[in-house]
């Protein structure tokens, strides 16, 4: 997922209510930690293309298009791979988030 630093930084205002100048440091400090992490454990450039399998632009699509089209890109891969699509359950074995999702609908709730 990608976006504009502007649109990040708005997003970080709304979601946890800190000024723009706040938001926009822990946006910058976010960005560069991700830079640190991959250049330090895997000897690579978190922004090289060919890293990833989709790049989706927020500034673009929304959250259920971006969605719609992850899921359409798991799909194809897995039929690539010869993995079954019952599979491609994310985070399968892995422990939920602690805390309500409030970045994501659940199902049956109004969309906000």
């Amino acid at each position: 997922m990608v976006a504009p630093l502007e649109q990040r930084v708005a997003y970080v205002v709304r979601r946890e209510g800190l000024d723009t100048e706040a938001a926009r440091q822990r946006v910058q400090a976010k960005d560069q930690a991700r830079t640190r992490y991959m250049q330090t454990h895997y000897k690579c450039q978190h922004e090289d293309p060919h890293l990833c399998d989709l790049v989706i632009n927020t500034a673009v699509l929304n959250l259920d298009s971006a969605v719609d089209q992850i899921c359409l890109a798991l799909e194809g891969k897995a039929s690539r791979l010869s993995v079954p699509v019952e599979q491609l359950r994310p985070a399968e074995d892995l422990a939920p988030y602690p805390g309500k999702p409030a970045d994501f609908r659940v199902s049956g709730q109004p969309s906000s």
